[in-house]
């Protein structure tokens, strides 16, 4: 029998007496102290799955193969524990209040716990898979378990929930850093505990926690910005406002800022810059005023070459050449030089302080002209000669300009106008062509008035002379005449025939006149009609015969377009025709009855569409 089964048995008999006597409690806290001294064993061993500390900058360590390595956080109160890993080595072991951290190669399955005093544990088998860069918790029960377990019975968890996330919790002297969600928890004795919370740009916090028995602390803590609000404004708006070197406005400027003493320098060119500073505290709310920078003077003399240049320095205007002028800021300046058709010359002028500072230039009336359409691309002729497409920029001088410009698609351009120094530019924005003086179009009307008829028409304008042809279908009903044809071969004396227009050709002749940007034109036009006339018998004694006659007639009106959109047009034709020759027969209808009279004279208007091109 080993000693150590002795005292196990020894001490078992010792406790069945006590506990007759009542005294079991005491002595199994006793028992429990002693039993210890040389045993180690594994309560708890976990993966903590939100612990990030091995796989953290500042806490990532790496094995000898270069990976990162496990994290075991041994939770003893004890110190001096050795630990082995056999042939895959421990990588560091770091000592931790309340914990040893053992950094270990991934894939470990056994360790070996030893202890001077308390004994060892030999050969440990792992009871999950060690991973690379992942965080575990091994809780030992040692010879001083009953402090352990006696710390459990008279502690509890104080978590605390922390905004911002970077703020650090320092809890009875010992400083704790935030996990990745705003918290951190101890486990803490029973007692008051103070805790004080800093965060970089927040005021600081303190405060203790009483910790009791029952269930745990949270608290809660929102760390107030220690930034104040300061304003600072300056009469001279143009001025530059410099914080601490480092330019935030002009005029004036309100941002919030650390606690601090800031220093401001406010700028301006051609002045004295000045200087100030101020302290701004935790929260405070601040308006600055800020000095204005003082001007600083030189006095110049400006001549030109012609006299009689207004001259501007940055973009306000000083005289007019040649001038004397006091008073003016010094520092580099812009100076302009601007007279009706010369070019105007711009330089950059130093003007001295307490100096009488000279300048003179000479002007020239050459300068670069440019002319531009929309759309680009255009044909371009200056004075009758072409030089280019749009846009153009050539090199010229000031005068009349006689400008043509022409692009497919859009109306020509042509006009003289007048280009120098101060109006170098001509925008032209070009009328896409809707109608024009030369195309050819097709297209049908309708006439409802003297002679009810539908016209097919073709025709052409060539430089805005129009010529045209058409083709009539008259819709007239039959006309019966009753009157004498001697010439009948039948030899009866009364002939019935019903008569009618067959069809009427004409021929028009004009000049187009386009109006509103070409969307209308107005032709002015005279024109001839040929008007074939058939007549059919409606008895039995001519025995079946036509007879044909026909009326030409002279025809002026007008002709009319309105084109909405390209290639497609409405046109209306209003037109007063006259008979100006007829047949025999038609002379002898004409002399019975005024049928031929109403098919071939008198108003018409003809309406309907046409596709030109």
């Amino acid at each position: 029998m080993t000693l150590h089964q002795i005292m196990k048995d020894f001490h078992l008999h010792i406790m069945l007496k006590l506990i007759r006597k009542s005294l079991i409690l005491p002595l199994l806290f006793l028992c429990t102290q002693v039993w210890s001294q040389n045993y180690i064993s594994v309560e708890k061993f976990r993966l903590l799955e939100k612990d990030l500390t091995a796989n953290t900058y500042g806490t990532m360590e790496r094995d000898q193969n270069g990976e990162i390595a496990a994290i075991i956080k041994v939770v003893t109160p004890e110190t001096g524990f050795s630990f082995d890993a056999g042939m895959l080595g421990i990588v560091k072991t770091v000592q931790k209040t309340g914990e040893i951290w053992v950094y270990v190669p991934h894939g470990l399955q056994r360790l070996t716990i030893s202890h001077q005093n308390l004994g060892f544990l030999r050969d440990y088998i792992i009871p999950i898979p060690i991973e690379a860069a992942r965080t575990y918790e091994m809780i030992l029960a040692t010879g001083s378990v009953r402090t352990y377990v006696e710390d459990v019975l008279t502690a509890q968890w104080v978590t605390f929930r922390v905004t911002p996330q970077n703020a650090i919790v320092t809890i009875d002297s010992n400083p704790y850093a935030l996990m990745s969600d705003g918290t951190v928890s101890q486990l803490l004795p029973y007692g008051t505990h103070s805790y004080r919370i800093d965060a970089p740009g927040y005021i600081s916090e303190n405060g203790v926690v009483e910790v009791t028995r029952g269930d745990g602390v949270t608290i809660e803590v929102s760390l107030k910005s220690s930034k104040g609000t300061v304003t600072l404004e300056c009469p001279m708006k143009e001025a530059e406002i410099y914080l601490n070197g480092n330019l935030v406005g002009s005029g004036s400027w309100t941002g919030q800022l650390d606690a601090a003493m800031y220093q401001v320098e406010i700028k301006r060119d051609g002045h004295r810059s000045r200087t100030t500073s101020f302290i701004l505290q935790p929260q405070e709310e601040k308006t600055v005023s800020l000095p204005s920078p003082q001007p600083i003077y030189g006095a110049i003399s400006v001549t030109s070459q012609p006299i009689g240049a207004t001259v501007y320095i940055d973009g306000v205007e000083v005289g007019v050449t040649p001038f004397l002028k006091a008073e003016v800021l010094t520092g580099t300046r812009k100076m302009e030089f601007r007279k009706q058709d010369y070019r105007t010359v711009t330089m950059d002028v130093e003007i001295l302080e307490s100096q009488l500072n000279s300048f003179s230039t000479e002007l020239s009336d050459a300068f670069t002209a440019k002319v531009s359409t929309e759309p680009t691309g255009a044909a371009l002729q200056i004075d009758g000669k072409y030089i280019g497409q749009t846009p153009y920029s050539f090199e010229t001088s000031s005068g009349d300009y006689s400008i043509s410009i022409n692009k497919s698609g859009y109306n020509p351009y042509k006009k003289k106008v007048h280009l120098d120094a101060s109006n170098p530019e001509l925008n032209i924005t070009l009328q896409r062509k809707v109608m024009s003086k030369t195309n050819v179009y097709v297209g049908a009307t309708y006439q409802a008035t003297h002679q009810t008829s539908l016209e097919a028409f073709a025709g052409a304008y060539l430089a805005g002379f129009n010529l045209e042809a058409g083709y009539h279908l008259p819709k007239n009903a039959e006309q019966k005449i009753w009157w004498m044809n001697t010439a009948s071969w039948s030899g009866y004396a009364d002939d019935v025939y019903s008569y009618n227009l067959d069809y009427i050709l004409s021929a028009h002749l004009g000049y187009g006149i386009l109006l509103m940007s070409n969307h209308m034109r107005i032709t002015p036009r005279v024109g001839v009609l040929f008007n074939q006339i058939i007549g059919q018998p409606v008895n039995e004694s001519n025995n079946g015969f036509d007879e044909q006659t026909y009326v030409v007639a002279g025809r002026a009106g007008l002709r009319v377009e309105f084109s909405p959109i390209q290639h497609i047009a409405i046109v209306c034709t209003p037109a007063y025709d006259m008979p100006i020759k007829m047949g025999s027969l038609a002379s002898n209808i004409d002399s019975s009855t005024t049928i031929v009279k109403q098919w071939c004279s008198g108003f018409s208007i003809n309406a309907g569409l046409e596709l030109y091109f």
